[in-house]
């Protein structure tokens, strides 16, 4: 799946795993890990709210 570079939650993640890489290899892995767990479901999110929306928009 693709996102955007101008997506804001997508910069703060960025800005965010840079701040943990100087720490130990643990200390980043978390943060790295919880960060791509949490886009992946924003995007689910968004993707399922815009699909129920065409649904009830085009379908009744």
């Amino acid at each position: 799946m693709l996102i955007s570079a101008n997506n804001p939650v997508f910069i703060w993640n960025v800005v965010y795993i840079q701040q943990f890489s100087i720490r130990e290899d643990l200390t980043v892995t978390v943060p790295i890990y919880f960060f791509k767990e949490l886009i992946t479901i924003i995007k689910i999110s968004i993707f399922a709210l815009l699909h129920t929306f065409i649904i009830f928009r085009y379908h009744i």
